[in-house]
């Protein structure tokens, strides 16, 4: 009984203690999450159709993790969903659906249902690439269908979201006036299409920022996240230092207080010294403002650096 009290006695301790900074345990705790994928970017239906969506939670180094997944959608009288991710059609029109992966990680879904089997229940614009530079012009087009995917014919609408970054005419031509972006959507039969993003000017954009600790713990050096075309890499500089702790995580987030809505990049490589971490492809860098230095297993921030 005694060496059961002891046993008892030294487990609270380890665990109250487990962040305190100066502990080395590493705790493994696998491949962190860092995506939502629906797999389905839109999807057609006919009123009193139904349809279950395939939806994943994506790790750091592209392996499937497991996920509780919550749901809803966002005009009822068009569309509901369960909480298995099937998706019911009510009513003629188009509603967003969003799926919410273990709290944190987002992705949606736009749904339309059609009137009958020969309306128009997608619009799905096409184009070369979504890169331009100012003063440049670019054609895009549009594909109408039905639910059974047959192609259809019919007047189309256009609309930038901000025409002062790009505007596009009646006929589909999109002129990049300043640098920044942008969505397109297409319009037909009161049907719209999934925005399409427009990026004009140079898509290289570096920010950083200096670290500082959280909680208590003690943590400085610089943070520089890098876009490159295509690519984009989060790299501490050689003056990074942190205090240890168990299960260090990296984080993007768009917030200094917690890492909900976040983007983890995994287990921290090191706490002291340069590193670097490649952002996940489809990720956008600016939807966060911070990066944070998470203690995971305990949900305790060790730093933070704001991002400039």
């Amino acid at each position: 009984e005694a060496t059961m009290r002891v046993t008892v006695f030294l487990v609270l301790v380890l665990t109250m203690t487990a962040c305190i900074g100066t502990d080395l345990v590493d705790i493994p705790l696998g491949p962190a999450p860092s995506a939502a994928v629906i797999e389905e970017s839109e999807l057609s239906l006919i009123k009193g159709d139904s349809y279950t969506l395939s939806y994943k939670l994506i790790a750091t180094d592209g392996s499937e993790v497991a996920a509780e997944w919550e749901w809803s959608c966002r005009n009822l009288t068009i569309a509901d969903v369960s909480q298995e991710g099937t998706v019911i059609a009510y009513e003629p029109g188009q509603a967003w659906v969003d799926g919410v992966a273990n709290g944190s990680f987002h992705d949606s879904v736009l749904v339309t249902v059609a009137e009958n089997p020969d309306a128009i229940a997608s619009v799905t614009i096409e184009g070369d690439t979504t890169n331009m530079m100012a003063g440049d012009t670019r054609q895009l087009t549009v594909v109408l269908r039905n639910v059974s995917g047959d192609v259809l014919t019919g007047d189309v609408s256009w609309q930038s979201n901000d025409p002062d970054i790009a505007s596009i005419d009646d006929n589909g031509l999109v002129s990049a006036v300043t640098d920044g972006k942008t969505t397109i959507v297409a319009t037909s039969d009161n049907i719209s299409s999934v925005p399409f993003e427009i990026i004009v000017g140079s898509s290289n954009v570096t920010r950083t920022g200096m670290f500082s600790g959280r909680n208590g713990y003690n943590a400085m050096g610089t943070a520089i996240l890098e876009t490159i075309e295509d690519q984009t890499i989060l790299a501490f500089g050689g003056d990074f230092v942190t205090q240890s702790g168990p299960g260090l995580y990296v984080y993007l987030s768009p917030n200094a207080e917690n890492v909900t809505g976040g983007l983890s990049l995994g287990e921290l490589n090191s706490t002291s010294g340069a590193q670097a971490y490649e952002l996940p492809g489809g990720a956008d860098p600016g939807q966060y403002d911070y990066v944070i230095i998470y203690c995971q297993p305990f949900g305790v921030l060790f730093a933070v650096a704001p991002l400039e």
